[in-house]
């Protein structure tokens, strides 16, 4: 009969020492010669993994350098674009200014220019006592203060009040009995427009004395 054996299962370094052996043994049976060009060779393969290792230190800082540069530029393009998209819109609210502004001197200029024809009516006015040709004067006098209250300008009223010589021009001081009416506008020769805070044209005025 043939005697059990025990196999003991063998772990792997001991599998690889079977198969190459001891490195140490190894490296101990190689002559001195043998051993500096083993040692050499060890030595230039480490220089090589130091070199390869350099080189991807340097590219990822190349790499790095290149990213913060166009992070960099990003943000000036970026705020560039954002100083013109500024710009454009300060463009736009003047150019929306100076539009006003002349639309509104336009109207100023076209009603200084009828301002005299409405001056002539106010005197016809005074002149006549035709009961018919004050109608049609009165109608036509309406019609001329709508178009100034469409376009924005109001008609200085000073009648009654204190004269004050920022806002109405005295062209005439009159002599009056009553000491209240002493420096108040009594009459008025030609009426004054503003427009907003603008004068147009000032009021000529009659003033008690």
């Amino acid at each position: 009969m043939e005697e059990n054996k025990v196999v003991i299962d063998e772990t792997p370094e001991e599998k690889e020492e079977a198969i190459h052996g001891d490195p140490a043994e190894e490296l101990k049976k190689l002559s001195k010669g043998k051993l500096i060009e083993y040692v050499d060779a060890l030595v230039k393969e480490n220089g090589k993994l130091i070199a390869e290792a350099d080189k991807i230190k340097k590219d990822n800082e190349a790499l790095r350098a290149e990213k913060d540069a166009a992070a960099r530029k990003a943000d000036d393009y970026l705020g560039k674009l954002a100083g013109l998209k500024n710009d454009f819109e300060r463009f736009k609210t003047r150019n929306a200014q100076v539009k006003e502004s002349a639309t509104e001197e336009g109207k100023g200029f076209v009603i200084q220019k009828m301002m005299p024809v409405l001056d002539t009516f106010d005197r016809a006015k005074q002149s006549v006592s035709d009961e018919s040709t004050l109608a049609a004067l009165d109608l036509i006098l309406r019609q001329f203060e709508k178009i100034l209250s469409d376009v924005g300008i109001e008609e200085i009223v000073v009648l009654g009040t204190a004269f004050d010589p920022n806002v109405a021009n005295a062209v005439v001081k009159q002599p009056v009995e009553d000491q209240t009416l002493k420096g108040t506008v009594v009459g008025v020769v030609a009426k004054g427009f503003r427009q907003g805070d603008k004068i147009l044209r000032y009021p000529q005025v009659i003033v008690g004395v």
